[in-house]
């Protein structure tokens, strides 16, 4: 959920920036929030390669409300809701996930 708000919140920026034109909300557009939503998959599937079913609603979740939010609150809303959302959905279909993140990095 973390990594879902730095590299979503990092490409909507980028991109919204540079090549978005069209106002969604605010000041956020539609080239900008559809990058963050594409991050938020790939990054999603890299990390959870065989949990298509769980990275894709938290990629949602995490857009709308990156889309939703202002710019200071997203920080801390983005990796709660997504997180939530990944969490009821691991718990309702009792899925098995790997501890991607101590692997990563040696821990276990």
């Amino acid at each position: 959920a973390v990594l879902l708000t730095v590299f979503g919140d990092l490409f909507a920026a980028i991109m919204g920036k540079s090549f978005g034109k069209t106002i969604i909300w605010k000041k956020k557009t539609f080239v900008g929030t559809f990058s963050g939503f594409a991050a938020n998959i790939i990054t999603g599937l890299i990390l959870l390669p065989n949990h298509l079913a769980l990275t894709v609603p938290m990629a949602i979740t995490a857009s709308v409300v990156e889309l939703l939010t202002h710019k200071l609150e997203d920080n801390l809303t983005v990796p709660l809701f997504s997180g939530f959302v990944g969490q009821m959905i691991v718990y309702f279909f009792a899925l098995q996930i790997p501890n991607v993140g101590f692997k990563m990095f040696g821990i276990i």
